[in-house]
């Protein structure tokens, strides 16, 4: 598992920073950060055995919010603890009132210290109760400064138990020097006391606050959007076409806040947007617009595209800047917007970017910003980010910035995914003479991801003088020379992180996925074997090797080994889709097992609701497998339809090939 930093000074490692990358991925693609699931409630049944039930349903608390954090607090004084919610979303709290009826006893306290700390924060109270028969048994709680994520417990500590049990002593453990313990004189059931150190306790009177039972209100979505960034984000060098069909670029400080519109010969609402901002064009002159056509953002635009741009400024009135979009423009300020405000979303029109003078990205509009709007903005986009930061929170409060501050990693890797990676590696070698070994690594990663390995391999070996003993480094090293041809001082280099790392399992697990990402799966599959003599139940580990046979064709060995994954860990759906493939397209047919890789396959389809595309690939071969091939056309159409809607173009020759041997009446044989 990976590691988050022990402190703000620590760097992360690799696996905890992708990890975080991965999730990123996954919510700027739409997907929720829980699942989407409901709220669930568990009973617990008692008994020797750690048994629950879900009760959810059954007593109302199997919400579709996105939940963080539940608080049990008596609020109504009736005994029995009621619900605070705190949610992701809306609604942003929840509260949920217990009218259930047990016939169970209760009793609360309120601590105040005196020696102590005034909260008796740390103090413990130990309640013995005795049953009818003679049965004792004590319960006891503890006051916390603190509870859950986004929310906070109440200090009253609550007691619940049944009503035949007397309470028989209270002891208050004070967390002070030199305190053993208060023995309080047993007070009655039933009530809520005040019991301050070292006196009497004496029952309090609960102020109780109405709340009203209703329905949720939400507000009423807008059309338009409008998003200001407290974290203002570097934009990178812009070019595009002017009108008379010369190259124009756009970069660095401004004179004026620059509007960069896009909009489209047919959009009517950006018909409107322009026509009004013709009408009142004096109102704007503090700021420069840039209307792009995207008509021509195509890799081949029609030639006609260009005259109904002509066209449709020329009917517009335009008085302002205008020009033709092209892809990495519109990619560009894609990324900069999914950066900071993660979803990433198709181009809505009109939509529009506000840069300030210093150069920076500061609002983001999609529909119509409205010319007032547009004004107001435009002043604070003159000024230093402190206003349009104040600008940005609709009440006033302190702000969090300086506890995620925007990290020049961040701004890289938002240029880097735009396909900007001069401008990333500039602005990442403005930080090397802070960022040592850091910086190099980044910078490492970048040239890897534009395939540029001879320029890797150099910022690596920078990394490594930063940090000669790190083995994680060593290895990466190692890998840069691998693909760059140094095999023999990349296996010199390999060898050396294995005498600085001790752990044998971890390390040779390590060098495995080094060489499963350098195509070396031979290599891989021994390092996975040596690793897994070390820890023959470490999953991980275990499905590495499964996947390095696979790929080596050792069919039995990689069935096997994503079976035994799937007993040690049951929910990993990479390894059931791996296993479900080569049940169901198997070249051994000894090895095949239709049924199964169709059940298997079935429940990762429910489980990815549908929405997978690989997975649907799957169970289009497990329907083919067992000679549905016509319910296996259907599902690879799905799955073919699903990855071009999610941009998943990787997926798509493949699928394809998978559809063309269904619809000719043949299953998939790998």
């Amino acid at each position: 598992m990976a590691q988050s930093p022990e402190s703000n000074t620590d760097s992360a490692d690799g696996a905890y920073a992708k990890s975080w990358d991965t999730l990123g991925a996954l919510i700027a693609q739409g997907k929720s950060f829980s699942g989407r699931e409901r709220n669930c409630v568990f009973l617990n049944l008692g008994g020797k055995e750690v048994s629950f039930a879900c009760a959810s349903g059954a007593v109302h608390l199997d919400h579709a919010d996105d939940s963080r954090a539940v608080i049990p607090v008596d609020w109504d004084g009736d005994g029995d603890l009621d619900l605070w919610y705190s949610n992701r979303s809306a609604p942003r709290v929840r509260f949920m009132r217990n009218d259930m009826v047990s016939g169970n006893a209760w009793l609360a306290l309120q601590l105040e210290g005196r020696t102590s700390n005034r909260d008796a924060i740390g103090a413990r109270a130990e309640l013995t109760l005795t049953a009818a028969d003679g049965t004792k048994r004590t319960l006891w709680r503890r006051v916390k400064a603190g509870d859950g994520f986004l929310s906070q417990a109440p200090k009253t500590l609550h007691f619940g138990f049944r009503a035949e049990e007397k309470v028989e002593r209270l002891v208050i453990r004070w967390p002070a020097p030199g305190v053993d313990e208060d023995i309080v004189p047993v007070p009655d059931a039933g009530r809520l006391y005040k019991l301050t150190q070292a006196a009497a306790a004496h029952p309090v009177e609960l102020k109780l606050l109405a709340l009203a039972a209703g329905a949720a209100t939400l507000p009423a979505e807008k059309p338009e959007v409008r998003a200001v960034l407290a974290n203002r984000l570097p934009v990178p060098k812009l070019e595009y076409l002017d009108l008379q069909g010369h190259v124009k670029s756009l970069e660095g400080a401004q004179p004026q806040p620059l509007l960069v519109l896009f909009w489209g010969s047919w959009c009517p609402v950006c018909t409107a947007e322009m026509h009004e901002m013709v009408k009142r064009a004096t109102e704007l002159s503090g700021v420069r617009i840039l209307a792009l056509a995207v008509d021509t953002a195509k890799p081949e635009p029609e030639k006609s595209a260009i005259s109904d741009v002509r066209a449709g400024l020329s009917g517009r009135g335009w008085k302002f800047d205008a020009g033709f979009a092209s892809q990495a423009t519109v990619r560009a300020l894609a990324m900069l917007e999914a950066r900071a405000l993660y979803p990433e979303r198709p181009l809505a029109l009109p939509s529009a970017y506000l840069i300030g003078t210093d150069g920076k990205l500061a609002f983001i509009y999609h529909g119509r910003a409205g010319v007032e709007q547009l004004v107001k903005d435009a002043a604070l986009a003159a000024q230093t980010p402190a206003d349009p930061e104040a600008a940005a929170f609709p009440f006033s409060g302190r702000s969090a910035k300086k506890l995620f501050p925007l990290t020049v990693a961040g701004q890289a890797q938002t240029l880097r995914d735009a396909g900007y990676f001069v401008d990333a590696r500039a602005l990442l070698e403005q930080s090397l003479p802070n960022s040592g070994a850091g910086g190099w690594r980044l910078i490492a990663d970048l040239e890897e991801s534009a395939g540029r390995w001879d320029a890797a391999l150099a910022a690596w070996k920078k990394a490594l003088a930063f940090a000669p003993d790190d083995s994680a480094t060593l290895l990466a090293v190692s890998a840069a020379m691998w693909k760059s041809g140094e095999h023999k001082e990349a296996t010199a280099h390999m060898q050396r992180a294995a005498l600085l790392n001790k752990d044998a399992a971890d390390f040779q697990n390590q060098v495995g996925k080094v060489w499963q990402a350098l195509g070396e799966h031979a290599k891989a599959r021994d390092a996975f074997t040596t690793s897994l003599a070390a820890a023959p139940e470490n999953a991980e580990v275990v499905f590495n090797r499964a996947v390095a046979c696979q790929f080596t064709g050792a069919t039995a060995e990689a069935i096997a080994g994503y079976e035994s994954v799937l007993k040690l860990n049951p929910q990993l759906l990479d390894a059931a889709s791996n296993l479900a493939w080569l049940l169901a397209t198997a070249k051994d047919v000894s090895l095949r097992q239709p049924d199964k890789a169709l059940a298997l396959a079935q429940q990762l389809a429910k489980a990815t609701a549908g929405q997978n595309p690989a997975v649907l690939d799957n169970l289009a071969a497990a329907q083919a497998s067992t000679g549905d091939l016509k319910a296996a056309a259907q599902t690879a159409q799905q799955a073919l339809a699903l990855a071009r809607a999610t941009g998943e173009a990787s997926l798509l020759p493949e699928i394809a090939r998978h559809l063309e041997a269904y619809k000719a009446q043949r299953p998939w044989v790998e």
